[in-house]
Parts: structure tokens; C-alpha cells; sequence
């Protein structure tokens, strides 16, 4: 407020900066002197105010944005003189918030200050931890910085089907809408994600880990919140190491909505007699996926599954190879052999069978006469088992065979 009103000073006006970028300003003339107060080196910023009238100039400053709102306005009354919004401050944030008066020739000053007012209005939200937890045990903690956050605001954060501990560990989540939203509090928000523990090999590979073309986010439905368009030539998912049975799983979008939106499962190499399985993702949208399942999908160890799809119109989710069962070969037909110096026997043989140290083969043997005479009978095929997973080759020699029969055999688990 400027109480002077006398003479040749008329103009006389206060200043407002911010760290020296804007200001709200004015100037004097006296037709002897021109003293011009523009922080900011812009006369668009020179506002006329009215003398012996005070003003409320109200900064309301986003030291994380680093921008500020600012008004002024007639106390009395609340009148709206000028707004300024999202004004930036330095690079290195705000250093100054200074309110100055200009003053006369004897150094007097006639601008008024009332009172200054500094108050923190809302804190900032400075970071965020997801915690994946199965019970009260931490598996993985994912923590970002946020900026330009404040406490209340809504945050929007996603996290996987899956998760893998630092031992190899899996756990699935409880819960199937991978997209969640949370009010941040001042600082540090902290949220946990349930997760239950697999007991049972498995193997997981998000859509985005194999390509970064078309990725899509914050899709609820969709594991981690994205998927990624599928790659034509085909990606390595794993190598099982262990023969059993596996299902594969493979949760997929169309991109566009009434197109074609295929993928494709094979083992060890890309060529149709090695197709696993096949989908379509045709109609789904991206919160709507097509899951595609194969079921009892018999791997040995060394065995890749590989991956492709139409990368013009399929969207990754996930793909989970998970186990279900113990491998258990189809029976073999056993070949009669010749065993030298054993003459007068049946020698019966059957080549590359997978043996674990939890193997049970089994020989079922039959005799027949070819005229209604039949019998069969099981004997365990191997006595003593591997420590180590390998195959051989089972042999059986059946001894004391009367004339006229004829002895066949086959080896099942």
C-alpha cells in the first residue's frame, strides 16, 4: 500500500518476486528519474495498484513442481486484481520469496506491510514401496521416487501374477485384478501385494520381456498391469529340466479388435511338426484376455518351449509352463534279439528308456500258442535305478520256453 500521494511520486508501487523469475512489480516517474522494478525483465508483468488500498498477495508454491500460483487481491472485499498460474521457478528450485517497497530520495519508504504469512498446506508425497508378501514374509519390494505428488493425491501402481523370490521361489498373486489404486500420504506410502506360495515347478515370462514394440500399461486384467506385441520369428520362453508333464498357459489381447490375433507354442523349433498348441485372440479386448491353455504337454529335460505370434495384431500377456505330473512314457514293444552262446531262449530288448530314481518299468510278458493259449505276466524291469536321470537300454531273456509258444513283451511305467 503506498500512502503517498503528493507531488511528482505518484506511481510509487510494491514488489513481489519469486527468486528473482516473477514478479509482480511496478515503477515510479518522476520526469527526473525512472527507477523500474522487473525482477523478471517483463513489463507484462507491471500491474497498477491503488494507493492508500491494501492488498493480500497469496503464493501458493510446488517446491517439488517447482512452480507457483500467485494472486492478488483487495483485502477489502476480496477483489481479483491479477492470477498467475504454474509459474516456474530456477533450476535449482526456489531460493527467495521477498516482498520489497521502492523508496524516495531520503530513503523513506510508504509501502506497508501488514503481516507475512508462510504455511505448509499439503506435504509431498516423496516415494512409494509395493511389497509382494505371502503372509508376514517380504518376498520382493519395487520402490519408486515420485514427483510432483502430494499427500491425497491417487496413485495408480501395477504388479504381476507371478513372482519369484531370491531362492527361485514362485508364488502366485491372490487376487487377479493386477491394477490398484492408493491414496499417498506425506512421504513415504507403503502398500502390500498378497501372494500365495506354488508348490510345484513352473516357469513365467511376462509378454514385455520378450518385445518392447506396442507395449501397453496400466490395463487392469493384465499381468503387471501390460502386455507386449507378440514377435513373429518366435522367443525362447524356457528350457525344462526335467521330463514330466507341463500345461502351458498363454494369457493373450487383440490389438484390434475384429482382426486375426494369432500365437503359436512349439518345442525346441519353429516348424508345424513341432506345434505344442495354438490360439486366437480374436474380439478380446485388452481388459477382456484370451487365455489359452495346453494340458498334459509331455517335455523331456532340455526341451525349449518357444513362442510366436502375429506381431501386427497379438498382445503378450504372460506365458506360464507350470508342471502337473510325473512323466510316464507310453509301453514300448520290446525287439527280439540274438544273444550269443544263449540259444534255445526269447532275448527282448527295448532302447533309450528314461529311467529317474523314482522309475518303475515294468515288463508285462506274453506267452501264446497262437491257438487260444495265452498267459501274462509283470516283472519288475530293473533292479537297481540311477541316482541321476539317464536312459539305457532294458533287456528280458525268458528261458525253459516249450515248443509251439511264442513270447512277446512290452515296458510301461
Amino acid at each position: 500500500n503506498d500512502n503517498n500521494g503528493s507531488g511528482n511520486r505518484d506511481g510509487v508501487e510494491a514488489v513481489v518476486s519469486i527468486d528473482d523469475i516473477w514478479s509482480v512489480s511496478g515503477y515510479w516517474n518522476d520526469g527526473n528519474r525512472n527507477d523500474t522494478y522487473y525482477p523478471s525483465n517483463d513489463a507484462d508483468y507491471s500491474i497498477t495498484i491503488d494507493k492508500q488500498t491494501w492488498y493480500t498477495i497469496k503464493a501458493d508454491l510446488n517446491l517439488d513442481a517447482k512452480t507457483a500460483n500467485v494472486t492478488l487481491a483487495k483485502r477489502d472485499g476480496g477483489t481479483v486484481v491479477y492470477t498467475a498460474s504454474n509459474v516456474s521457478f530456477t533450476e535449482g528450485g526456489l531460493t527467495t520469496l521477498t516482498i520489497q517497497s521502492p523508496r524516495y530520495d531520503s530513503g523513506t519508504r510508504h509501502t506497508y506491510i501488514d503481516n507475512i504469512t508462510v504455511k505448509t498446506v499439503t506435504e509431498l508425497a516423496t516415494d512409494i514401496d509395493v511389497v509382494y508378501k505371502s503372509g508376514d514374509t517380504a518376498i520382493k519390494t519395487i520402490s519408486k521416487q515420485l514427483s510432483g505428488m502430494l499427500s491425497g493425491d491417487s496413485y495408480t501402481y501395477a504388479y504381476p501374477a507371478y513372482v519369484q523370490d531370491d531362492a527361485g521361489n514362485w508364488y502366485k498373486s491372490v487376487e487377479t485384478t493386477y491394477v490398484k489404486s492408493v491414496s499417498l500420504v506425506a512421504g513415504k506410502t507403503t502398500v502390500d501385494v498378497a501372494y500365495t506360495p506354488v508348490d510345484h515347478k513352473m516357469y513365467f515370462a511376462e509378454g514385455e520381456t520378450f518385445s518392447d514394440v506396442g507395449i501397453t500399461t496400466g490395463l487392469v486384467n493384465l499381468s503387471n498391469g501390460s502386455s507386449s506385441r507378440a514377435v513373429d520369428a518366435g522367443v525362447d520362453v524356457c528350457t525344462v529340466d526335467e521330463a514330466a508333464a507341463y500345461k502351458i498357459t498363454v494369457v493373450a489381447t487383440c490389438r484390434n479388435y475384429d482382426s486375426s490375433s494369432e500365437y503359436t507354442v512349439y518345442k525346441n523349433s519353429v516348424n508345424e511338426a513341432n506345434i505344442i498348441g495354438s490360439g486366437d485372440a480374436i474380439y478380446r479386448t485388452q481388459n477382456n484376455p484370451y487365455v489359452g491353455v495346453q494340458e498334459n504337454v509331455i517335455l523331456n529335460a532340455g526341451d525349449k518351449v518357444i513362442l510366436t505370434g502375429d506381431s501386427g495384431n497379438t498382445n503378450i500377456d504372460y506365458i506360464l509352463v507350470e508342471k502337473t505330473g510325473e512323466y510316464i512314457p507310453p509301453a514300448a514293444e520290446a525287439t527280439e534279439v540274438t544273444v550269443e552262446g544263449a540259444e534255445g531262449v526269447t532275448a527282448l530288448k527295448v532302447d533309450n528308456v528314461a529311467l529317474t530314481s523314482t522309475s518303475k518299468p515294468v515288463w508285462t510278458i506274453t506267452a501264446t500258442d497262437g491257438q487260444g493259449y495265452d498267459e501274462t505276466i509283470k516283472v519288475n524291469a530293473a533292479a537297481q535305478l540311477p541316482t541321476v536321470d539317464s536312459t539305457a537300454s532294458l533287456g528280458l531273456i525268458v528261458d525253459n520256453i516249450p515248443d509251439g509258444i511264442y513270447v512277446t513283451a512290452t515296458l510301461s511305467y
